[in-house]
């Protein structure tokens, strides 16, 4: 999850980390990703404009919930954005 520390607004996604990957250098790296998109591709994603408004300084990183099998996890994943309700998602999962 991914939370705006000056607007609260939160992000849930979905980060897949191999059998021995480490995953907080993962969902780091992941999130690097996210900056990127939003400062080179321009994308118009709700999370991509609180990253440009904000700054990516401004935003903290956290392991909600550590699951095997990526069906599973989209699962838990939709199951956390349809409870939370979280702001910076840009596309409702039903």
């Amino acid at each position: 999850m991914l939370e705006n520390t000056i607007t609260g607004d939160q992000y849930i996604g979905l980060t897949v980390v191999s059998y021995r990957g480490n995953a907080e250098r993962t969902i780091q790296r992941r999130f690097l990703k996210h900056v990127q998109r939003a400062m080179t591709e321009r994308k118009d994603w709700d999370l991509s404009r609180n990253i440009r408004k904000y700054g990516a300084e401004n935003f903290i990183v956290m392991l909600v919930d550590v699951v095997r099998g990526k069906a599973n996890a989209h699962k838990v994943e939709t199951a956390l954005i349809n409870e939370l309700q979280p702001a910076l998602n840009t596309f409702g999962v039903k």
